[in-house]
């Protein structure tokens, strides 16, 4: 990928919220059985040299993240982080992505989030789900991602995250409770 160098860092947002325009980290979206080490070697990236603990590899598999499939059939996925603390990659993210029209794909099962109960899915189509079975996508352009400065929304993963809608006002609020202080 042509912007790996540039964009393969995890990188916080400086407004609230900054539209992460990244299209290494959309494929990284796209890609379910991808983690940081992935794209490294993918990338050719040098391992010994490109170890930087204050810059891990930005990566979509995560643990302690939450996933909030909406009316709308939007699902959006909140934070998490990215391996333990001794990990050279290991990152608690505060990123928020939108994934447009999702549907079951094959993930990594250590990394699997439970399908929302409200996703409709077709039985007759998928049969019985498997541990790994996640919701995503395979396009890069049904992927938005959005970032935060920590001070505004710090790290967090291991929350919950509820969608709550206001039938008199119409407004769509996620509500995010818990999670990692660090």
């Amino acid at each position: 990928m042509n912007d790996y160098n540039q964009n393969k860092h995890c990188e916080f947002g400086t407004n609230n919220p900054t539209l992460m325009e990244n299209p290494y980290w959309k494929c990284m979206v796209c890609d379910p059985h991808l983690i940081g080490y992935d794209g490294r070697e993918n990338n050719n990236d040098d391992f010994v040299d490109d170890i930087d603990t204050c810059h891990p590899q930005w990566c979509f598999s995560r643990f302690g993240a939450t996933q909030t499939y909406l009316p709308d059939g939007r699902l959006i996925r909140i934070g998490g982080e990215h391996e333990d603390c001794y990990d050279d990659d290991f990152q608690i993210y505060n990123d928020v992505v939108v994934i447009r029209n999702p549907h079951i794909m094959q993930g990594l099962p250590m990394y699997s989030l439970p399908i929302p109960d409200n996703f409709p899915l077709k039985r007759k189509q998928h049969g019985t789900l498997s541990s790994s079975d996640i919701l995503g996508t395979t396009k890069v352009e049904d992927v938005t991602i959005y970032g935060y400065p920590e001070h505004v929304f710090p790290p967090t993963d291991f929350h919950t995250a509820t969608y709550v809608k206001n039938n008199e006002t119409k407004d769509e609020f996620i509500y995010i409770i818990g999670g990692w202080d660090i």
